[in-house]
């Protein structure tokens, strides 16, 4: 008869052999019980006979060990040392053998060559096992890790992606209104825009370049964009530099739409609801220096109405003519200083 005792369950295994001989082998020789070698799909069919009721108390223990030895993160210095009859023991494996299954299936399922799980050792002192919920909650912690650290790692990548794409177009000396859907973008992940925001303020930042389209953008909202981005942002990037000149030059287009309006003139050109520019003057109480800014404005005003092909664009070409209609608005300077 062989008797030997398991390395991994500490049972005692007897086998036919030599005769009318007793030979015992004892757990350092390393051997173990065959479930330790069975196959995935058989310890899983196993699995359910357990949920099921249908094994045994010392069937289950095997089972359970059997499971915790798959994950070949266990190092067995020492057998087990549990009765599988024992009340702890059952608890023990109730309590612990489905989510340890789901930790397992759940590490397989991640095949990225840079993921470990690690590794714990059976000794003496821990061989009643009590540690194995600490061991499971740390490897479930180690997957929730990893799948943060893949998502932050996706991040910086598309992040380096924008900033390459960026630095091509700055340096390209381009005109930023040909790329602020790149300006847009790298701001929404350098400044990690509120998710119920981001379209919203990339929309925003893409308009900063149009002065068309600046008057349906509240100037409330634009400077909100530009503090969250200086208080989110790392400055002195020339990334950095290039979005705060885009915001600047919305807020510059929203403010000043013909580059007429400032404290020192006194007066505002207002818009309309339709996008349009109101011909209405609003004056501040320094006529003096409101009818010298209009003298000015209409020094440089051309003598007839602007036609659209004198001028190199359209914006120049709507500057010049409202800044036309607004001289034909005050022929008599002189009125003004007696307002």
């Amino acid at each position: 008869m062989l008797n030997l005792t398991c390395a991994i369950s500490g049972l005692n295994i007897s086998m036919v052999g030599f005769g009318n001989s007793s030979v015992a082998i004892p757990h350092t020789a390393g051997y173990y019980h065959p479930i330790f070698a069975a196959s995935y799909k058989t310890i899983y069919s196993l699995y359910g006979q357990h949920c099921k009721g249908e094994l045994s108390p010392q069937d289950s223990y095997l089972l359970f060990l059997a499971i915790l030895h798959s994950s070949d993160k266990i190092d067995w210095k020492h057998p087990a040392t549990c009765k599988p009859t024992d009340a702890k023991t059952y608890k023990l494996i109730e309590n612990n053998i489905s989510q340890l299954v789901s930790v397992l299936e759940k590490t397989a399922n991640i095949t990225h060559p840079s993921f470990r799980q690690p590794r714990f050792s059976v000794n003496f002192d821990n061989s009643k096992l009590e540690q194995i919920p600490n061991w499971i909650e740390a490897w479930n912690r180690n997957i929730a890790d990893f799948y943060l650290g893949a998502a932050t790692l996706r991040e910086i990548e598309e992040l380096q992606a924008l900033e390459n794409k960026l630095t091509f177009h700055i340096l390209s000396g381009a005109a930023p209104s040909q790329y602020s859907t790149v300006i847009a973008n790298w701001a929404e992940k350098a400044a990690e825009f509120p998710l119920d925001k981001a379209e919203q303020w990339k929309q925003i930042i893409r308009t900063c370049f149009n002065p068309y389209k600046m008057f349906t953008t509240k100037l409330a909202n634009i400077k909100e964009v530009r503090d969250y981005c200086y208080a989110n942002i790392e400055a002195g990037s020339i990334h950095f530099h290039e979005l705060c000149e885009a915001l600047d030059t919305g807020i510059t287009n929203h403010i000043d739409y013909l580059g007429l309006a400032s404290p020192v003139s006194g007066f505002t050109l207002l818009p309309n609801t339709d996008g349009s520019v109101n011909s209405s003057i609003t004056y501040d109480k320094q006529p003096s220096a409101l009818a010298g800014t209009l003298a000015k404005i209409k020094a440089n005003t051309p003598l007839s109405e602007p036609i659209e092909s004198q001028y190199p664009s359209k914006v120049e070409y709507i500057k010049a003519k409202l800044a036309y209609r607004l001289s034909k608005s005050t022929q008599d300077i002189s009125v003004i200083d007696n307002i």
